[in-house]
């Protein structure tokens, strides 16, 4: 389920896209437009039921791969 939260700062208005659904972690984004913000949201929550959505945290490299690639190359 995804919902948008409304942020008053000096610079403007802020709209951040919230989703949480059972079995995965939430996922969120901020926006200048509440448009965009909706629009992400609705296509992102697809992905994430259709299982193609692609977590940039979950593919991210581990510390130690880090160190051994860098090791590997130097």
């Amino acid at each position: 389920m995804a919902w948008i939260r409304t942020r008053k700062l000096k610079s403007g208005t802020r709209y951040t896209a919230t989703i949480r659904l059972k079995g995965h972690r939430p996922v969120s984004a901020t926006f200048g437009r509440k448009a965009d913000a909706q629009d992400w949201a609705a296509i992102t929550e697809s992905q994430i039921t259709r299982g193609a959505f692609i977590d940039k945290l979950d593919s991210s490299m581990s510390f130690s791969n880090a160190v051994d690639k860098y090791l590997a190359q130097i």
